[in-house]
């Protein structure tokens, strides 16, 4: 049998709940009102359970049958997170739902509702009413790396008095690094000189995800910056950026535009843009990342865009062909 480790965390609140919906007496035996709700974690990659310290936090939110909000528990070290790692959770005979969400810091997240930024409040804040949002300045740049984040849900599950309760929660990474190399810019001495001219960001309507994860309807358009130069020749620059999520649809089933934006200061306008999601991903020869759960699989896109003025925009993702790029050299 192998060796479990578990924590018990944020148990006061959930000790008030199991005496309002069993109506035990608290001179009654606790174990005839309690139950355990045993979690593990899994996330996969390649057919195997990669869920260690890569992930950074664990956070996990329950939700009676109802969709009210009961209570948080988490716990913030990684080193303990492996394969063996199990999250026990006191709770009353019922039925939950439990969400859990990895590496929500409050320096880089927010927890909200729609139009504001009101802490869920237990007993009143609905599910489908919280929402987990990227911190930005005024002009929704997101001036930060955002910390490495992962999703995970487990809906309609029941506690049984007097039992050990056992699930295991599937967690989805929920950020995506995306390393850019664009050819072909102009040599310095001609048109323009790309190191000093040119700018480069991502706009993706990505600010705000509901607790199963799905992008909310209508989300702040945030604004990416790069992550600085990571390499370059004369007429060529390799940038990196780090987003939330690349998702298809937000929960309307509305597409979600991830747009890189080339600026060139010297004319003030555009030379070059494009939908990574859309226009190059999605596209991908082979059908490589045409589902989200085929995207949900990678952490690293390396997008070549070669704008080369004679031929037109040739694109590959991690080294596949893009059928069609759908963008204009300015």
């Amino acid at each position: 049998m192998r060796l479990l480790k578990s924590i018990l965390l944020g148990w006061i609140p959930m000790v008030a709940v199991c005496v309002v919906l069993t109506g035990c007496d608290l001179a009654e035996d606790e174990t005839d009102c309690m139950g355990e709700m045993h979690l593990t974690f899994r996330f996969t990659r390649e057919g195997q359970n990669n869920f260690g310290p890569q992930v950074p936090s664990l956070s996990v939110f329950v939700f009676d049958q109802t969709g009210i909000f009961l209570g948080r528990w988490d716990e913030n070290d990684n080193t303990k997170f492996g394969s063996d790692y199990v999250m026990t959770l006191p709770l009353s005979p019922g039925t939950y739902s439990f969400v859990a969400w990895g590496g929500l810091n409050d320096t880089h997240y927010s927890l909200g509702g729609p139009g504001g930024t009101v802490a869920p409040v237990i007993g009143e804040t609905h599910i489908d009413d919280m929402l987990v949002r990227v911190a930005c300045n005024h002009s929704s740049e997101v001036t930060f790396i955002p910390a490495t984040q992962f999703h995970g849900e487990a809906l309609d599950r029941s506690v049984v008095a007097g039992h050990a309760n056992d699930i295991t929660i599937d967690l989805v990474r929920n950020s995506t690094e995306i390393q850019l190399t664009i050819l072909g810019l102009p040599e310095p001495g001609t048109r323009v000189s790309p190191f000093t001219q040119m700018s480069l960001w991502l706009n993706a309507a990505n600010g705000g995800y509901d607790f199963h994860n799905l992008i909310e309807y209508a989300a702040q358009t945030m604004t990416y910056r790069e992550q600085g130069t990571d390499g370059a020749t004369d007429n060529a620059l390799v940038t990196s950026f780090h987003t939330l999520r690349m998702q298809l649809k937000d929960r309307n089933n509305s597409n979600i535009s991830y747009k890189y934006i080339l600026w060139n200061s010297q004319t003030a306008s555009v030379y070059h843009t494009a939908d990574l999601l859309h226009d190059y991903i999605y596209k991908t020869e082979g059908e490589k990342y045409n589902t989200q759960a085929k995207i949900d699989e990678v952490d690293l896109f390396r997008i070549k865009i070669d704008l080369n003025p004679y031929v037109g925009v040739s694109v590959t993702v991690n080294d596949f062909k893009v059928h069609s790029t759908g963008s204009v050299i300015q």
